[in-house]
């Protein structure tokens, strides 16, 4: 997917008012790269022009593509239900803020809660760069996201790639505020086996909180993945020039692997009784899908024999809900 040409201008327009040396942004990036591998925050670092700058080309892109992913797997599931507030929690530059309005038009309001006033400062200055009226207007709110303070009912509340920045002890009660000011509540972490494992934890709370599952999951019944699997999806996004270039890669896209949750206290609707878990695999006349299904993982093989549906399987994608509507 492509970043909206918007957002594009509001980064490119950003980065350049920075003034970071082409080497120096490219170290600052590596260095941003190493820490988000070993499970670090990936957000402004120190603080210093060349780490803002490096986020916004490279980290910025992949968070907006994960957390569009993720709300456009709530959307499926709810294609009736369109969010006019936002509540943005521990979200940088607004990248979730960005995200939502590229998956729902009906968004009217939104606040977005940031701990460091760079950041903020950042944000607001690219949102005036946008098209959507309710990324111009929304409010910024400096807060640190343990404190709650900043609690205040929204139609969607997400905090993306948040957990893993907080202390393990503040992370229960962060989630049950999330979920009881919430219509949706979605969470969204690095597709790591680690990240993964704090989404797990946040569905337990949630659900004690008495969330019911809005995805990726198709029940409110305990994990059936074991380790050393987990559950996790990728999003595609398109690399910019620059940042093929700092990042010396020749490849104009990069995968960025997420694990998600959404939760609601309202009835759901099962959109599917499975979701798709891997890519599927294709053979001669024969597409295996691995789903986690109602009942707990499975492997289900269509072959060319049953026509439509194995027309549908070869239409089906990773993280996507089976059959199809």
């Amino acid at each position: 997917m492509n970043l909206t040409d918007d957002l594009q201008s509001a980064i490119a327009d950003e980065v350049a008012a920075l003034a970071v040396e082409h080497r120096e942004l490219a170290a600052a990036a590596t260095r941003l790269s190493r820490r988000y591998r070993e499970g670090g925050p990936a957000t402004g670092l120190d603080g210093s022009p060349a780490a803002i700058a490096a986020y916004l080309v490279t980290r910025l892109p992949a968070t907006w593509a994960a957390t569009v992913a993720a709300l456009s797997a709530v959307a499926d599931a709810r294609p009736a239900w369109h969010p006019r507030t936002l509540l943005d929690v521990g979200g940088g530059p607004g990248t979730v803020l960005w995200a939502t309005t590229s998956v729902w038009g009906s968004l009217e309001r939104a606040a977005v809660v940031e701990q460091d006033p760079r950041m903020l400062a950042v944000g607001r200055r690219m949102a005036q760069r946008a098209q959507p009226p309710a990324v111009r207007g929304a409010r910024w709110l400096a807060s640190d996201v343990t404190r709650g303070d900043w609690q205040q009912p929204a139609d969607l509340v997400v905090a993306a790639y948040v957990l893993g920045e907080l202390p393990p002890a503040a992370r229960a009660r962060f989630i049950e505020r999330l979920v009881t000011m919430a219509t949706v509540a979605v969470v969204v972490e690095p597709g790591t086996p680690e990240g993964s494992a704090r989404v797990l934890a946040a569905r337990e709370v949630a659900l004690a909180a008495g969330g019911r599952t809005v995805a990726p999951c198709p029940h409110d019944e305990a994990c059936p993945l074991a380790r050393p699997d987990w559950c996790h999806f990728a999003a595609r996004v398109n690399r910019t020039k620059l940042h093929r270039q700092i990042k010396g890669a020749q490849a104009p896209y990069e995968d960025e692997k997420f694990s998600y949750g959404a939760w609601t206290r309202e009835p759901v609707d099962r959109p599917g009784p499975a979701r798709v878990l891997r890519h599927p695999r294709i053979d001669p006349g024969r597409i295996t899908l691995s789903l986690c299904t109602m009942d707990g993982t499975a492997l289900e093989t269509v072959t060319a024999r049953d026509r439509l549906p194995f027309k549908a399987a070869r239409k089906v994608s990773w993280g996507q809900t089976w059959p199809p509507a």
